[in-house]
């Protein structure tokens, strides 16, 4: 698991992975939380790695009949769709969920579906997840063997190094 403070990279880091494998031709599927900041207000978008679809995920502080955590307002058919994403992408690819928070751990929503796939994948997987909710994922992944990436700005590429290093990357 990759964790980190909120607007540490932890998303770009994914994002860059994703990209190193397409390069080198390795799988990798998942899905990855991107902010967008429209004219109309806050949001975040979630983009398919396989085929870069993006849809939006959330509002901040804009009702969308979704899910709530704090001020953001989720969009259930985006989960839906993002959930089915990741049940689809090939068993032996990396597969990449960003970022398992709250709406999964304290009320069940969200990628909450994922959670046993993820526990589960005969694949390498990749969670992010914020340093405060580590140990409620790392227990619902409980089977798995769990490794830590911490990751901030001043050690961002210490951790994308460690990570491409646990994958088979070069640095």
């Amino acid at each position: 698991m990759l964790t980190g403070p909120s607007g540490s990279g932890k998303s770009t880091l994914c994002g860059r992975l994703a990209d190193d494998l397409r390069a080198a031709g390795r799988p990798c599927g998942g899905v990855i939380t991107a902010r967008r900041d429209a004219q109309d207000g806050r949001g975040l978008d979630v983009i398919d790695i396989r085929s870069r679809t993006r849809l939006p995920l959330a509002e901040f502080d804009r009702l969308t009949g979704g899910p709530v955590t704090g001020r953001w307002h989720f969009h259930a058919e985006a989960f839906a769709t993002g959930v089915a994403w990741c049940l689809n992408a090939p068993p032996e690819a990396l597969l990449l969920v960003d970022e398992i928070g709250p709406l999964e751990l304290q009320q069940q929503l969200g990628w909450y579906p994922l959670l046993a796939h993820l526990a589960a994948c005969p694949g390498p997987v990749l969670a992010t997840v914020r340093p405060s909710l580590f140990e409620p994922c790392a227990a619902a992944l409980a089977g798995r063997g769990v490794h830590r990436i911490d990751i901030d700005s001043g050690c961002r590429d210490t951790a994308a190094a460690r990570v491409r290093g646990w994958l088979g990357l070069a640095p």
